[in-house]
């Protein structure tokens, strides 16, 4: 194969009828599993069989198990060279097409998927899918982006090298899959499913420029070197899928403005997973010493975090509807231990699948006054 060239139309389906860019993610390879498809000419598919697709360049059985040879061949190619790539496919009735293939990198240069397209004689392909990736770890519990999820899908006019939960999830305006993907991070960072299981959601989110977008998620869980990790990609949709506003999580924020406005004294309000013990995002900001709590990550003393434990299992059992327990927190290795006090009220949620839980809450949260003693 050699160096792809750059593609000059910019919709996803050319007039001859091709079906666009197919995405095809490859986190699964290192575990033997073939990549899968994801996304076809921006419509979401939810690893699907690279196998059971057909290619609109076709048009007999022969030339499509040729196309889907080329295609397997195009992501071996570039997994091996890193780099996009094209090849020439030989046809039946001497016709031909061509095989474009461009890699989707991570933060350091991994590939997590790989972009094909096949055009017809002559056709020049368009320019690539918006596809960014993201790994979050869990022990420092942030996410590393790559710039084009940072600034074409957040709109986020300074990249960082890495971000905590609470940056990225204030963006979102519907996460349909949410109790869900709750549960699957919990099992992947308790062993309760083998890492390589993939998990795929629609997010939709307003971005930092006011642009709301939709995105195909499609993540699987990592552990290298003892690192545990969720990687996965992430996929510009919005030209074929519109963006939603979830009225239960916009009724979420109205209500926290509401709580913000009765209270006595200053406190921020946010959002916990209770399986993982993730704080996801802040409508008000902690005040004091753990405004920090915003957009950092708080380490929890080892002796707050049994406490802190058996908190959120009582919520999530039904053992109690509320409760308060203080967190001693620090935002980095040289500061003091600072007390939080926390009222944590669990949030329940029904699903046809899961039925009625208890996976999130509410919680409160102000500076504490006692002293760190054990």
């Amino acid at each position: 194969m050699t160096d792809v060239l750059e593609g000059r139309q910019q919709n996803g389906a050319s007039e001859t009828g091709n079906q666009g860019w197919v995405i095809f993610e490859t986190l699964g390879v290192d575990a033997g599993q073939e990549p899968c498809v994801v996304s076809e000419g921006g419509l979401a598919r939810d690893f699907a069989s690279r196998m059971k697709r057909s290619w609109s360049v076709a048009t007999n059985r022969g030339d499509a198990a040729k196309l889907r040879e080329a295609a397997q061949k195009a992501i071996s190619a570039v997994l091996k060279a890193r780099k996009p790539l094209h090849d020439r496919v030989w046809l039946s009735q001497n016709r031909t097409a061509v095989s474009y293939a461009a890699p989707i990198l991570s933060s350091n240069g991994e590939i997590f998927g790989v972009q094909v397209y096949i055009a017809a004689a002559g056709e020049a392909p368009p320019p690539p899918r918006t596809v960014g990736t993201f790994e979050w770890d869990f022990a420092t519990m942030r996410s590393e982006h790559t710039p084009i999820v940072e600034e074409k899908i957040l709109g986020i006019d300074t990249t960082q090298p890495n971000r905590s939960l609470p940056e990225i999830w204030r963006f979102f305006t519907a996460f349909d899959k949410r109790d869900a993907y709750t549960v699957y991070v919990g099992q992947i960072g308790h062993g309760q499913i083998e890492p390589s299981q993939p998990f795929a959601a629609e997010i939709s989110l307003e971005g930092d420029d006011k642009v709301l977008r939709c995105v195909h998620m499609t993540t699987r869980g990592r552990e290298i070197g003892g690192r545990k990790t969720i990687a996965g990609l992430i996929h510009d949709l919005t030209d074929e899928t519109h963006p939603k506003r979830d009225f239960h999580r916009e009724y979420s924020k109205t209500q926290a403005m509401t709580i913000e406005k009765s209270l006595a004294e200053p406190m921020g309000i946010g959002y916990l997973e209770l399986i993982t013990g993730l704080f996801l995002e802040w409508d008000v900001t902690p005040p004091g010493p753990l405004a920090r709590w915003r957009t950092e990550v708080a380490e929890i003393h080892e002796k707050s975090r049994d406490a802190f434990l058996h908190a959120r299992e009582s919520l999530r059992n039904g053992d109690a509807l509320s409760l308060d327990v203080v967190l001693f927190v620090r935002f980095s290795e040289s500061e003091a231990w600072t007390p939080a006090e926390l009222t944590i009220t669990g949030v329940a949620t029904a699903s046809a699948e899961h039925g009625v839980t208890v996976v999130q809450a509410m919680v409160l949260v102000r500076p504490g006054t006692g002293p760190l003693c054990w």
